[in-house]
Parts: C-alpha cells; sequence; structure tokens
C-alpha cells in the first residue's frame, strides 16, 4: 500500500485545505494511505517527525520553508518529497509577524 504523508503550517488554511485536504478521501478511496500533520500543532518537533515521515513513501510539504539545516535534517530522513508552494512565493507572507 502506498503511504503519502502531508505536512502543512497550517491545516486550517484554506490554500491548505484546496491543495490537497480535499484529495484525502479520493486517494483512500484508492486505496492509499494518507496523514495530514500540522506543524503548528503542539508537540510536533523535528527530529522525531523526521524519523517518523521516513516511514512514507512519499512526503508533501506544503508552504513550509526549511532552514538549510533544517532541510538537510528532512532530508536524511525523507528520501521522496515534494514542496508545493504558492505562486507568490516571492511575496511575504502577510498573515506571518516575521
Amino acid at each position: 500500500m502506498t503511504r503519502i504523508l502531508f505536512l502543512a503550517s497550517r491545516l486550517s488554511e484554506p490554500s491548505c485545505r484546496f491543495r490537497f485536504l480535499q484529495y484525502l478521501p479520493y486517494l483512500r478511496e484508492r486505496g492509499i494511505e494518507t496523514q495530514a500533520i500540522d506543524l503548528e500543532a503542539p508537540g510536533v518537533n523535528g527530529d522525531s517527525l523526521y524519523r517518523y515521515a521516513a516511514g512514507f513513501d512519499a512526503v508533501m510539504v506544503h508552504r513550509v520553508l526549511f532552514g538549510w539545516l533544517e532541510f538537510l535534517r528532512f532530508h536524511r530522513h525523507v528520501k521522496r518529497y515534494v514542496f508545493d508552494f504558492d505562486d507568490a512565493i516571492f511575496l511575504r507572507d502577510s498573515s506571518s509577524p516575521k
């Protein structure tokens, strides 16, 4: 069975619902196991998450920009991944305090 993990900064974001949450039932009906994780949720941390993600066939990352070292740790554990980014990635996130 194919397993896909979806990671998002916030699962409640409209773009997250539009880009992949709406497709989860469709994928499950076709025998693909899916799980979505909100990276803003309490208790979600880097290394344990990356080790967990290693058990999936693919990981889709939605609008999360990893720092260089964090990306290297992510890449060490997860070999097949897709980064889905908004088409306006060059603009600041207006809802972000950063």
